[in-house]
């Protein structure tokens, strides 16, 4: 299929771009119309992924080229990296992602501050044809193909630090067989994610990388596993990061640590830019600025009434640390995993925090996503919107909160 553009200032103007009178027809539908099929799976991904992602970008300011560039990416790069669209008994799959939307393997978030465009992100776990089968039993295939194809259409991708943590961390197919009798056992078997901030013109790439399969064929502690292989990356780079207490934070509550959802992720940029992100535990203003919030909407969702009136025995919290290799600053995030809750409790917490902030046109913005991205004009008894919400706090730029949804959520 052949793109004709005759002004690059207005890309797919000449083919894509129509309109109902003085408005723009949104890209997506226009996509939907001209885009061909490429299998059924495909189809069905596009058909669910397209109106959501589409809808966002635009409700999230994204321009109408951005808008055409981003859901091109996911029409022909993110999707064909998803594998077999799920369907409701699981027959299909012979592979259990590690993420935490049990509709399929990816997430989508929206990031809001106050004075900031919003940003918008997808998260994939990439998922083979064969993944799970004895020719891939570790799904080591298709997170390299997605990586592959990404830096085919952004050359300028740096890959120096995946490259390292893929020979010294993650284990390969060879590596799995060798040592098949000491994982077997675990139910989730990922070893890579794949997150991608999608930006007016560009994206960045995150991979996120687990030690667990690494720690059980070597019999060693998962965070040891993932602390050693840190101080190799900083002695091979030249890096010094403060690892020491954050090494020590974890080792003392390693009881309390999911080894299947603990993961090391950076930005794929040269490495004087990009960012480490681990756990950790760390005094300071920041920090309790932004625990004041956390502090805030952990009593707001706490309390809240559960479905099948289940009595809430605990709420998942994930705490992550961002350190910087420019000047060693470390920033913490906080993620409360809310997927088992009302999407209406939720939706209210958010609102009330937005209210509390003063974030009045966020507020705006999150009701369109749930009425136009979601169709959702009505929550009530609803829990397949809402996944993790994620809070952080700096001195620069204050609050800013992050709401993580499920894009098959929308009904048709």
């Amino acid at each position: 299929m052949t793109f004709v553009i005759t002004d690059p200032s207005q890309p797919f103007k000449t083919m894509f771009e129509s309109t109902h009178g003085d408005r723009h027809e949104e890209p997506w539908k226009v996509l939907s119309r001209y885009l061909p099929s490429q299998s059924c799976d495909h189809q069905l991904w596009w058909e669910r992924l397209a109106p959501v992602i589409g809808s966002s970008l635009g409700l999230t300011d994204y321009g109408l080229g951005a808008q055409y560039r981003n859901l091109l990416l996911i029409y022909s790069i993110v999707i064909p990296s998803l594998g077999p669209f799920p369907n409701k008994n699981g027959a299909k799959s012979t592979w259990i992602d590690c993420m935490a939307n049990n509709a399929g393997p990816l997430d989508v978030s929206v990031n809001y501050q106050q004075g900031s465009k919003c940003a918008f992100r997808i998260t994939v776990e990439p998922v083979g044809l064969h993944a799970g089968d004895q020719s891939d039993i570790i799904n080591e295939l298709a997170p390299k193909s997605l990586l592959q194809n990404l830096n085919h259409i952004q050359p300028d991708i740096d890959f120096t630090w995946f490259d390292h943590l893929d020979r010294t961390l993650i284990l390969n197919t060879q590596q799995a067989r060798q040592y098949w009798s000491l994982m077997e056992h675990l139910p989730c078997k990922s070893q890579t994610v794949i997150g991608l901030d999608l930006h007016e013109d560009s994206f960045t790439v995150k991979p996120y990388l687990s030690p667990l399969l690494n720690a059980a064929a070597t019999g060693d502690n998962f965070l040891r596993v993932m602390f050693d292989n840190l101080r190799d990356l900083c002695s091979t780079s030249n890096l010094k990061l403060g690892l020491s207490k954050v090494e020590e934070y974890l080792s003392s509550t390693t009881h309390k640590i999911q080894g299947e959802k603990t993961y090391l992720s950076f930005d794929c940029k040269s490495p004087a830019q990009s960012r480490i992100k681990i756990y950790s535990a760390v005094d300071g203003l920041d920090i309790d600025n932004g625990f004041r919030i956390v502090e805030k909407m952990w009593n707001r969702i706490y309390r809240c009434q559960m479905p099948a009136a289940k009595s809430r025995e605990f709420l998942t919290v994930n705490f992550n640390w961002e350190v910087s290799p420019k000047d060693g600053n470390v920033a913490p995030k906080a993620y409360f995993l809310v997927s088992d809750d009302y999407d209406k409790h939720i939706s209210l917490a958010v609102i009330d925090l937005f209210q509390e902030l003063g974030w009045e046109d966020h507020i705006h913005r999150h009701k369109a996503l749930e009425k136009v991205a979601y169709s959702a004009h009505d929550l009530e008894g609803r829990t397949d919107i809402y996944v993790w919400l994620a809070f952080a706090y700096s001195t620069g730029s204050g609050p800013y909160v992050t709401v993580y949804t499920n894009p098959l959520a929308r009904r048709v």
